[in-house]
């Protein structure tokens, strides 16, 4: 009994499995049970050794830099955005066009990347952990080429449906639109007593003039069409051809708008008469007027000059320059335009929206306000010139009261007379005053104060500056506590109060010579139509055409 080897499972015993034991029967419940559970412990080890490598590498990863970048460049985007240094409408459709630039930076930076790790692994002789880019730099790239194509696709898609419905300037689109064919015409229309000429062209320029002697309205048009065929073209340009109606006591002068068609219109009326244009996409010219003159603009640029009336212009495209010169009435723009040029004008000016190019008046003589989300200007009469841009502001001979209230701007002002408020952050001011002098309150911060007086003028000065410097050319002394500094003082027998005040800039108050602005011209004489004299009747005016003229040839402007 002894020489028997004992049953399985008992001390002593040969542990069971295949080729143990002679009795031991291959594939047993017990035998199968027992793998598996060698297995499973085998799967937890390899998951548990899983994931200490994995905890290893991620505390030994190093992120790439592309990601904080990219995140930077959207912030800078963003900052510029939002102090009125960019426009949204350009940054988008500068993206729309060269997005996949930011692909080809990252690519470019993930490179530079990895040549470092082989040469430092190379130098080192041991393997260097290389740059990886993070789940959310890859996600914020590709949200940047998916708001790209977006962009692209809807700017494509916007053109494309202009260039169907209006039809557009065609330079270098013979091949999509067909031959260019072009034609003239002309129509005349009388224009109602004291009425007002509508004008509404979708597409093309649009040209006004007020030499027109006989009491009606000549319209020259220059039709423009793209098409395959002759017979086409002429269909085409015969929806072209504008047409006159009538609307209680005004006329109304329309231009249909045709696929692959543009109408320019060039018009004579009468120079007494009122008149309004708009247009959708090209100039508007408006000059010799002596009535009001409207505008509508969408895209393009507009000029008035020479009108004795006011102007009222509405234009809506951070690409349009806007031009007047010599106009005896008010003057008011409103939306967005780029470059604005005014001169020689009599009445208010106001100028009121978003403009993104350079701002210049000239020989204002009544007041002008300009006002933008980050600028509010306003002066009693320019009589030398003002300049306005992304980050300067400059004028000389102003009149006051002059106000001022911005934000990242240099401002720069010469030859000011009377009252003058000014407030700034984040750029340097400096003012010189001239005589009679006025009220003067300036507040800066992070920025330079550099003010000058009239050297025999009185006033009462008080100004201050913190983390800065004071001087002045009047002998006050000043006073100092911590990082605080001021100067307080009376200067010959008084007189306006100057006060300065600023932070983390100094404040410098100088000694000026300024010739005193000339007196507000008398204002202009009003012009008649039909000049007469006390002693002797106008006589009555020689009828053409069936109508009344209304004007004569030595009256036009």
């Amino acid at each position: 009994m002894a020489s028997y080897p004992p049953p399985p499972g008992q001390p002593g015993g040969t542990p069971p499995g295949p080729g143990y034991s002679p009795g031991y029967a291959p594939g047993s419940a017990y035998d199968r049970r027992a793998w598996k559970a060698q297995r499973r412990a085998a799967k937890i080890q390899a998951r548990w050794m899983r994931e200490q490598y994995r905890m290893q590498r991620r505390s030994l990863r190093r992120g790439s830099i592309v990601g904080p970048l990219v995140l930077l460049a959207l912030g800078v985007v963003f900052l510029l955005e939002q102090t009125g240094r960019l426009s949204w409408p350009y940054s988008f459709e500068w993206y729309a066009r060269w997005w996949p630039a930011v692909l080809i930076v990252a690519g470019l930076i993930l490179l530079l990347e990895w040549l470092f790790d082989q040469q430092h692994a190379e130098e080192t002789g041991r393997p260097h952990t290389p740059h990886a880019l993070s789940g959310g730099a890859v996600f914020l790239l590709i949200l940047l080429a998916f708001v790209g194509l977006s962009a692209r696709w809807t700017d494509s898609a916007a053109s494309w449906h202009d260039h169907m419905l209006l039809g557009h300037d065609f330079g270098g689109l013979d091949r999509v639109f067909g031959e260019a064919h072009e034609s003239d015409d002309s129509l005349n229309q009388a224009l109602p007593q004291g009425g007002m000429l509508v004008v509404h062209d979708p597409w093309g320029a649009v040209t006004v003039t007020g030499t027109s002697d006989d009491g009606q309205v000549h319209v020259s048009v220059h039709k423009q069409v793209y098409a395959w065929r002759d017979s086409e073209a002429d269909k085409r340009a015969g929806q072209l051809q504008p047409t006159f109606s009538t609307q209680g006591n005004n006329l109304m002068l329309d231009v249909p708008a045709v696929s692959q068609g543009q109408a320019d219109l060039t018009i004579e009326m009468p120079h007494g008469a009122d008149v309004s244009v708009s247009s959708d996409h090209g100039d508007v010219r408006v000059s010799e007027l002596r009535g009001s003159v409207t505008i509508a603009s969408r895209k393009g640029d507009v000029e008035v000059t020479g009108i004795n009336g006011s102007v009222l212009a509405q234009v809506n495209n951070d690409d349009s320059s806007i031009s007047a010169k010599s106009v005896t009435g008010a003057f008011t723009l409103q939306g967005r335009a780029g470059d604005i040029s005014l001169e020689n004008i009599d009445g208010a000016v106001m100028l009121q929206g978003d403009f993104f190019g350079t701002t210049e008046a000239q020989q204002i003589n009544g007041p002008l306000r300009f006002e933008t989300s980050r600028t509010k200007f306003a002066t009693a009469r320019v009589d030398g010139d003002l300049e306005i841009e992304s980050g300067d502001l400059r004028g000389n001979r102003l009149l006051g009261p002059v106000t001022i209230t911005t934000r990242n701007r240099t401002i720069e002002l010469d030859d000011v007379a009377g009252p003058l408020t000014v407030s700034n952050r984040n750029g340097a001011i400096s003012v010189t005053t001239a005589t009679p002098l006025g009220p003067i309150n300036v507040t800066n911060q992070h920025g330079s104060v550099d003010v000058g007086l009239p050297e025999h003028t009185g006033f009462v000065l008080n100004a201050q500056t913190r983390n800065g410097e004071l001087e002045n050319d009047f002998g006050l002394e000043s006073q100092s506590q911590d990082e605080k500094h001021w100067l307080s003082g009376t200067v010959g027998s008084g007189g306006p109060q100057v006060r300065l005040e600023t932070s983390d800039g100094d404040v410098t108050v100088r000694k000026s010579v300024a010739v005193p602005l000339p007196p507000t011209p008398p204002a202009p004489p009003k012009l008649t139509i039909s000049p007469q004299t006390p002693d002797q009747p106008t006589p009555p005016a020689k009828p053409r055409h069936g109508k009344t003229a209304t004007t004569t040839s030595s009256d036009t402007q």
